[in-house]
């Protein structure tokens, strides 16, 4: 257990007694993963199993704090799957999730080459995707996604109607 604790503790960051994870998720969800002895799986079924819990089909390891990227050994628990959809959609409505991705994101961009001046820059430029990357030293697939708008988005761009609304005032 204590090998899983150190792999653990190197993806995480310690705030407000949480191990919140950094690293990989699981595609469009805050399920953090990992490989572990090489196997790819769910940090907190790694956690629960190492403590000796069999997980049923229908139950599913998952935070017990308020904190979705929590992977602190105390704070994991095995419930019942139906029980953690239903505090999914109700975080979702209540738009947690969205401001979870957004701190996520935010985080991420500390450390890179650009700005939200220049992600506007680059989505109001006329040259070729190549170009941009080379001008501002990042790959044409991130260009490709700023200009389309999948990163890099404005704060109001949370609306849904946003692109029809700046399509509109043009």
């Amino acid at each position: 257990m204590s090998e899983l604790i150190e792999k653990i503790k190197g993806y995480a960051i310690e705030r407000d007694g949480c191990w919140v994870w950094i690293g990989a998720t699981q595609q469009n969800t805050t399920t953090p993963v990992m490989m572990f002895r090489g196997k790819v799986s769910g940090v907190r079924r790694f956690l629960a199993e190492a403590r000796g819990n069999k997980i049923p089909p229908t139950k599913v390891a998952t935070y017990t704090c308020n904190e979705p990227l929590c992977v602190h050994p105390n704070h994991v628990g095995v419930k019942e799957r139906r029980t953690v959809l239903q505090r999914t959609f109700r975080e979702m409505d209540e738009g947690r999730r969205v401001t979870i991705n957004h701190s996520r994101a935010m985080g991420k961009r500390k450390h890179s080459k650009l700005t939200m001046e220049l992600a506007r820059e680059i989505r109001e430029s006329s040259g070729s995707l190549r170009e941009l990357a080379k001008k501002y030293e990042v790959t044409t697939y991130c260009i490709w996604a700023i200009k389309k708008g999948k990163t890099w988005k404005e704060p109001e761009s949370a609306n849904p109607f946003a692109a029809l609304i700046r399509r509109s005032q043009k």
